[in-house]
């Protein structure tokens, strides 16, 4: 896998510019599959209106490999600077992806706006996790997918709260389950939807109308917003290993034995919904419990996500 951009794709007009990362952990090939999805569905409907869409590979030597990361995790390196990770293989990646994102940046006809597609070990629904940047999280508002907050404070190092510092606006999306042949629609589903909500192509233009009948029916069950409230980070020699069975955003109950390690069972410590059961053999989280949020914590109300913060019609870039 030599190249790190898989397409790119130029409406006549001036516009904002969307960038699909996927594969930063190379174990995910769903979201490069739907990123390519997102460009025939593109390319029937007659093109882009306006803007750009970029679609990029983040770790193209795990992604050859379909191993999560080589030497250590490359979306946990973006708090070191380039010289500290340099001596591993992920640091050669972070560069060849800095310098890809650099040349995005310095040719975009308007703002650059980035979408980070991942997939997870468990079965379960698509959701978003909402960060800092306020275009993710007006973004986020307009998905019918729930949002799950405080998830990407708890990780450190990852490349949105890299592109945060930048001033580039983000969102992370998870799809579904690697194994999921319907984790690529998904992400393909969302992504329409976010390209018709930034004003690339013309309301109708992707049938967004079936995109978001069939997100709704996967997650019409769920709260709208959840906090994360507890992690269990693990080790290698924990020996951690995940009951059989769990998804996504399941029920679990208080003291409901979740997995095992080298100390015997390991316990929830409250009633909740299961996030991101580990399932595969390298990771440094087993598990995460979330719960129904009613009010974003920053300002202590619900903000909807208004057009102009999404549209590059009312923004200078």
């Amino acid at each position: 896998m030599r190249d790190r951009v898989l397409y790119s794709l130029k409406g006549p007009e001036p516009g904002p510019t969307l960038v699909i990362l996927t594969a930063i952990h190379g174990n995910e090939p769903a979201g490069v599959e739907g990123a390519l999805r997102l460009a025939r569905r593109i390319e029937e409907a007659g093109g882009l209106r306006r803007g750009e869409v970029v679609a990029l590979i983040g770790h193209r030597a795990a992604f050859a490999r379909g191993r999560r990361y080589l030497d250590r995790d490359l979306n946990r390196l973006w708090k070191y600077s380039p010289a500290e990770v340099d001596h591993l293989r992920e640091g050669r990646e972070r560069r060849g992806l800095t310098r890809s994102l650099a040349t995005i940046l310095r040719r975009a006809r308007g703002p650059v706006r980035l979408m980070d597609v991942h997939t997870t070990s468990g079965l379960g629904p698509p959701f978003t996790v909402v960060g800092d940047s306020e275009w993710g999280r007006a973004m986020a508002d307009r998905l019918p997918v729930p949002r799950v907050l405080g998830l990407a404070r708890r990780i450190s190092g990852t490349i949105s709260e890299w592109l945060d510092r930048q001033g580039v606006g983000n969102l992370v999306l998870e799809a579904g389950a690697h194994t999921d042949p319907d984790s690529s629609r998904r992400t393909e589903q969302i992504l329409r939807l976010a390209a018709t909500l930034m004003g690339l192509v013309d309301s109708g233009a992707l049938d967004e109308s079936e995109a978001t009948g069939d997100l709704v029916s996967l997650t019409r069950t769920l709260p709208p917003i959840l906090e994360l409230v507890h992690r269990h980070p693990v080790r290698p020699e924990d020996r951690f290993e995940m009951r059989p069975g769990y998804r996504n955003l399941a029920p679990i109950r208080k003291e409901e034995v979740l997995a095992r390690d080298r100390n015997g069972p390991v316990h929830s410590p409250l009633n909740g919904w299961i996030l991101l059961p580990l399932y595969q053999l390298q990771g440094e989280d087993g598990f995460f419990v979330v719960v129904p949020a009613r009010r974003y914590p920053e300002d202590g109300t619900l903000r909807p996500a208004e057009e102009e913060v999404l549209s590059s019609r009312a923004e200078s870039g």
